[in-house]
């Protein structure tokens, strides 16, 4: 956990106008339902609440994207309208190319790698660095495990290798996903997460990749027949949290604040590894079948991913030497996926 921690503990406490003061909420937002039984970062985000509450201040949470978009959001942390946050890799990987280094697909084959990465290696402080350096006033401090690892949802047609792929349409976000497909030899068609379930419905698309908890999450098990465990890393959502309002902290709530993120953590991680192991008959109960590929059938996939980097993002050197970092936490023979 010191890894996550180390670039958070060198503060001067100070008011700083735009951020909350001790009697005003402090808020916390994320896109996903306040659902502790199938949704990983709220799990994490309840924890966090209950352990920072003790200092006598209240935490505000705001779910459902009820504060906006995942950019929106990031730009009421900048003007100090909101203290932490829930956001995706991009709002992140757009200003630090050391964050954009773990884009690839493939390169963590479990979450106790992932997390020998986060704890043992300087990435965090690195990211975190890259994150002031380019103005951004907020800091990132973990991850929120959200399930088992990112895979295949499609509908009627069940995958377990890359040639199946020729048969069906997926959604896609950005010109990277686009570059992703075409080496998969895969069609792909620009939908926005609002209209998914639509045009799963007139076959628009016939699948998306994501964790299998999504499926649940957002109801689509009338509009999907499997998931196909491809296990192309972990899945979750990114803790951010302001820099000015850290700042606003006096010595002792910024030690409570390390704490609370340290039994966030704690209960996220042990929420997670449950969860994987109900997955499969939580899918099942939907309607979605689970396809496990066999070593084989998983590598087709390994080998057909090309470097998909957006050059406006990427930094060879950096990249570089994140691999170094994956390779030296590399999985252990205890390791769960």
């Amino acid at each position: 956990m010191r890894g996550l921690l180390i670039a958070l503990t060198a503060y001067t406490a100070f008011v700083v106008p735009g951020v909350a003061v001790a009697d005003e909420p402090v808020k916390f937002a994320l896109s996903t339902p306040t659902d502790l039984s199938g949704n990983g970062v709220y799990v994490w985000v309840d924890a966090f609440r209950k352990a920072f509450e003790r200092t006598g201040r209240e935490i505000r949470i705001y779910p459902n994207g009820s504060l906006g978009g995942d950019q929106e959001r990031v730009d009421q942390m900048r003007l100090g309208l909101l203290e932490i946050n829930v956001t995706n890799p991009d709002e992140i990987s757009r200003h630090s190319p050391t964050y954009y280094g773990i884009a690839m697909p493939f390169l963590f084959q479990s979450y106790d790698h992932m997390d020998r990465f986060l704890e043992q290696t300087p990435f965090v402080t690195q990211v975190n660095s890259e994150l002031a350096a380019a103005k951004q006033d907020f800091k990132f401090v973990d991850i929120a495990y959200t399930g088992a690892m990112v895979g295949l949802l499609t509908r009627k047609v069940p995958v377990r290798t890359v040639d199946d792929l020729k048969k069906i349409r997926l959604r896609f976000l950005s010109a990277p996903d686009l570059k992703l497909f075409a080496a998969w030899g895969v069609r792909g068609v620009q939908v926005s997460w609002g209209e998914v379930a639509q045009g799963l419905q007139t076959g628009m698309i016939d699948g998306y990749l994501n964790p299998p908890a999504v499926a649940t999450m957002f109801g689509h098990g009338s509009v999907l027949d499997y998931f196909t465990d491809l296990r192309m890393g972990p899945s979750g959502r990114m803790i951010v949290v302001s820099t000015r309002w850290l700042e606003s902290l006096t010595p002792e709530e910024l030690a409570a604040f390390e704490s609370a993120v340290v039994e966030a953590r704690t209960a996220n991680r042990n929420w997670n590894r449950h969860y994987i192991a109900k997955e499969r008959d939580a899918l099942a109960r939907v309607g979605i079948d689970w396809v496990e590929p066999s070593g084989s059938e998983r590598q087709t996939w390994k080998d057909r991913t090309v470097n998909f980097y957006d050059p406006k993002w990427y930094d060879p050197a950096k990249t570089e030497q994140v691999g170094r970092w994956i390779k030296d936490t590399a999985e252990g023979p205890n390791d769960s996926h």
